[in-house]
């Protein structure tokens, strides 16, 4: 897994070494020993068709709930968005690649 660090934490420093009169050795130490920032892993899924009387509508394959619709007058419409608007996963085509 790959290690995450704050932007604004790097930028102070680089900023710093100036000042400070740091080596590109000493650079690298301040920032290799600066905290792993809390990042969450992307999670994959994809739209998932229902069956029965709502075949033709989507709900996503990790959280379950339905794609985003809405009614147009008298048809529904259906948005199939690059993600889940509830759990936040990245969606990919039907066959979930």
């Amino acid at each position: 897994m790959q290690e995450c660090i704050e932007k604004e934490e790097v930028l102070k420093l680089v900023e710093s070494a100036g000042s400070w009169g740091w080596s590109m050795d000493q650079l690298h130490e301040k920032i290799d020993a600066l905290p792993a920032a809390k990042a969450a892993e992307e999670r994959h899924g994809h739209w998932v068709e229902h069956t029965g009387e709502d075949a033709g509508f989507h709900y996503c394959s990790e959280c379950r709930r339905d794609a985003f619709n809405y009614q147009d007058g008298e048809q529904a419409v259906e948005v199939l968005s690059d993600w889940c608007p509830h759990c936040g996963c990245h969606m990919g085509n039907p066959a979930g690649t």
